[in-house]
């Protein structure tokens, strides 16, 4: 008999109408239960409306992490988190973005019913990350459910060292727990992408820009084998992507040498010549000013910059950023030529970024060639609107 925990009524429409997934220690009627962080519970309202039932929590202001609404069917935590595996699994089969060779994402934290966990697929090899005590004790499930999911051929690894889990009061976790792989190569559209978790940021490649590193290619087919100038570049998805294309050169931007590394090794991986590249291992704003003195100039420019709106305190300055930037950059386009720009920050919303890009486009004749937003393997839920962060643009720029 799993234990009931009750929480006040006004959940009722929070959890049964809105979907709402998280339910905070304020809302839970009477003392705070005793019981083991992970343990698989049923949640109903102080008059007793079942609600659903989740995973309890006991580090941080959520008290309980639902993993079904409105029933519950589960008696054990393997029996849920298995279920809502093999449903991320089965829609990603249905969207066919699962192949061995493939990366992409398994399970996007609410938007995949399971709050607090990322889990990211890199052919055999799988990464994922937890912002929950719930996810840390329950480790060992979770590696025993992956592995019947897919099969032992797997590696699983473990990179949760996101600023979120100090903030909480969860120290970084990271390592391998399951197999011996620790780095993999993935097949994205024409090219190949070295991932690894341990050097490289997040999960190890950004695969939320993977539908746009793959449609650039479509662009520069249309261009005169042009010059591309990659702005945060990171390991170089887009302007190795623009060089399998048939780029003239690519001029990669970036600060991390770790990141660098990488981008050497996909550049290897790809055989490309490494007299159609230029590494530039610096601050962006400072480039573009040293670019912009050397008088050069780029059919196409890739412009992904990490996000300049961490929280709602420093939106204006956020917005602010993203125009300096955006204006910036274009100094250094060649028209008629393509330029990409986008926006990681939750806080942004899209009109807002449509906004910048006008403010940006001032005085300029442009298409917008493409608006798009978190792609279809980072689901969201209205109850959860900052999973739906990712907003991107390629826009055609005339003379």
């Amino acid at each position: 008999m799993l234990p009931v925990i009750r929480v006040h009524h006004v959940l009722e429409k929070e959890v049964l109408d809105r979907g709402t997934l998280m339910i905070y220690s304020k809302w839970i009627v009477g003392p705070r239960p005793k019981l083991e962080p992970g343990e698989l519970v049923i949640v109903e309202s102080e008059r007793g409306e079942l609600l659903g039932c989740g995973f309890y929590d006991t580090v941080g202001p959520v008290a309980i992490r639902l993993v079904s609404i409105g029933y519950c069917k589960y008696s054990s935590a393997k029996e849920a988190i298995m279920d809502r595996l093999e449903k991320a699994y089965r829609k990603r089969k249905m969207l066919g973005i699962v192949c061995t060779e493939c990366g992409y994402r398994l399970v996007h934290s609410d938007g995949d019913m399971l709050p607090g966990l990322i889990i990211d697929y890199y052919n055999e090899l799988i990464v994922y990350q937890s912002s929950s005590i719930v996810w840390d004790k329950l480790q060992d499930v979770l590696v025993e459910s992956l592995l019947e999911v897919y099969d032992s051929k797997i590696s699983v690894y473990e990179k949760s060292v996101q600023r979120t889990r100090l903030e909480i009061g969860l120290q970084p976790k990271e390592g391998l727990r399951y197999g011996n792989k620790t780095t993999s190569i993935v097949v994205e559209g024409s090219v190949k992408l070295y991932v690894d978790p341990r050097r490289g940021q997040k999960t190890g490649l950004f695969l939320d820009q993977r539908r746009n590193r793959i449609l650039l290619e479509r662009f520069i087919a249309h261009l005169e084998k042009p010059m591309v100038l990659d702005l945060f570049s990171y390991t170089g998805g887009f302007g190795i992507h623009a060089l399998a294309a048939d780029a003239k050169k690519a001029v990669f931007v970036e600060q991390d040498k770790k990141a660098i590394e990488i981008l050497l090794k996909n550049i290897e991986l790809n055989k490309i010549p490494r007299n159609k590249i230029e590494i530039i291992n610096d601050n962006v704003w400072r480039t573009l000013r040293y670019l912009a003195r050397r008088k050069e100039r780029y059919q196409t420019i890739i412009v992904d910059p990490p996000a300049f709106i961490p929280h709602k305190e420093v939106k204006q300055k956020g917005k602010e950023a993203y125009l300096h930037l955006y204006q910036h950059s274009l100094h250094l386009l060649d028209k008629p030529g393509i330029i990409f720009y986008s926006s990681c920050s939750a806080f942004l919303g899209e009109d807002e970024f449509k906004e910048v890009i006008q403010y940006a486009l001032t005085h300029t004749n442009y298409h917008m060639l493409t608006l798009q937003r978190t792609p279809e393997d980072h689901p969201s839920r209205p109850s959860a609107p900052y999973l739906d962060y990712l907003k991107s643009a390629y826009i055609l720029v005339e003379d």
